[in-house]
Formats: C-alpha cells, sequence, structure tokens
C-alpha cells in the first residue's frame, strides 16, 4: 500500500509514501475499526447566528426608542 501526497514543493510533484515510512514517521495507529471524527468547527456558527440576530433586533429597538425620545420623527411614504 502507499499513498501519493501532491500539492507540495518544488514543482507540485508528487510524492509517494509506503505503509512502512508512513508507520516510521507517524507510529503504528489505533487497532481494531476506526471510526471518522465529527467535525463540528462549522456547527457552532448555528448556535452564534440567532443570538447575533436576537443581539442585533434589541439594539435596533433600543436605539429607535432613544431617538423617539429625542423628538426624532421619521415619514414612510408608500406607492
Amino acid at each position: 500500500m502507499s499513498v501519493v501526497a501532491t500539492g507540495g514543493p518544488p514543482e507540485d510533484t508528487p510524492t509517494t509514501f509506503t505503509r512502512d515510512e508512513l508507520t516510521e514517521r507517524f507510529g503504528r495507529g489505533p487497532s481494531g475499526v476506526v471510526w471518522p471524527a465529527r467535525d463540528r468547527s462549522n456547527e457552532s456558527i448555528w448556535v452564534v447566528l440567532p443570538l447575533a440576530y436576537l443581539a442585533a433586533g434589541v439594539a435596533m429597538l433600543l436605539l429607535a426608542r432613544r431617538l423617539r425620545r429625542a423628538g426624532l420623527v421619521v415619514v414612510l411614504l408608500r406607492r
């Protein structure tokens, strides 16, 4: 078994590693069935996004309330 790595210098030439070279470089690895770890790097945005929307909404309401108390009049025209 061999692994081919590309995209490295010089000039994007492919490099082939044998099983023995990989074992020497990274160790034997875990025994038995190996399940891939779940990538949770993109899941945090689904928690932060609603909180950001909520914070923006509250900030807009507070700003509108403050401007109304200051006497600002907004006129909206519709067709």
